[in-house]
């Protein structure tokens, strides 16, 4: 099937440009595409089966439904990953292993703000496009967590110690044009027209015969290098996550941080 729509619990994925283009778009726009533990082990499964060789796609993108692409880690009471968090951690491992590890484009197209991991997921990205209304934040102090997706060495990689810092601690907030000033993005585009940006630019890129395998090729010379280490970061954040949420304190900043949230809405 070269253009067919499969509906998941949690993802619409979509094949596009003859089926070369595999378009997922994380489909919980009543609570702004947050991440659950089933949203990871769903994208995990995509990605996974993309990277096949087997498999036609030259090309994964993400998006998010409604007017948020995500709102990061899913904070609330659904009860979806209540008891499970060696369960959830293993899910994450796995979801961000197969980002690191995809051989074929990764692309964003980012349809509206991002927070947390729909902000440290982008760097491991190959083509970022965002629209305009798009903002970017990483708050991790606010719910006592450590940097995330091996963002402790992507974002100073891309946008220097200060501002990474900045973001991690004090809870900067990126514009979009900001975000494409420091790298985070490769492009900007008016609101509404993210994913039809990045569809438009794969199609094209792909009428050339020899596309789908020099982009592997450009990929694995510009990634291959970097894996070991990312591979490395990813753990470590782990580890350092999951300390902070046994010692208590991640759990009371993240209760406090709804408490808040509910009584606001009082």
């Amino acid at each position: 099937i070269l253009n067919a729509i499969m509906a998941l619990r949690h993802l619409q994925v979509e094949r596009q440009v003859r089926g070369l283009v595999v378009v997922v778009t994380l489909n919980r726009a009543s609570v702004y595409n947050t991440f659950t533990e089933e949203v990871y082990d769903e994208l995990a499964n995509v990605l996974e089966a993309e990277a096949a060789e087997d498999a036609p796609s030259a090309a994964v993108v993400i998006t998010g439904a409604g007017k948020f692409f995500s709102a990061g880690a899913h904070l609330g009471g659904d009860g979806s990953s209540d008891g499970k968090i060696n369960s959830t951690y293993e899910t994450l491992r796995r979801f961000m292993h197969a980002v690191i590890n995809f051989p074929k484009v990764l692309a964003a197209a980012v349809n509206g703000p991002a927070i947390g991991i729909g902000v440290t997921l982008l760097p491991h990205c190959d083509l970022v496009v965002a629209a305009d209304n798009a903002f970017f934040m990483t708050p991790f102090l606010r719910i006592a967590v450590a940097p995330e997706f091996c963002s402790s060495i992507t974002f100073p990689a891309i946008m220097g110690h200060i501002l990474a810092y900045e973001m991690f601690a004090l809870g900067r907030r990126l514009t979009s044009q900001e975000a494409l000033a420091t790298g985070l993005v490769t492009r900007v585009v008016p609101r509404g027209e993210a994913k039809a940006t990045v569809i438009n630019v794969l199609s094209k890129t792909l009428e050339n015969l020899h596309a789908r395998t020099s982009l592997m090729l450009y990929k694995s010379m510009l990634r291959g290098p970097q894996r070991p280490q990312l591979l490395g970061a990813c753990e470590s954040e782990i580890v350092t996550l999951k300390r902070r949420m046994e010692g208590g304190e991640t759990m009371s900043a993240v209760l406090d941080f709804l408490q808040r949230k509910k009584a606001s809405k009082l």
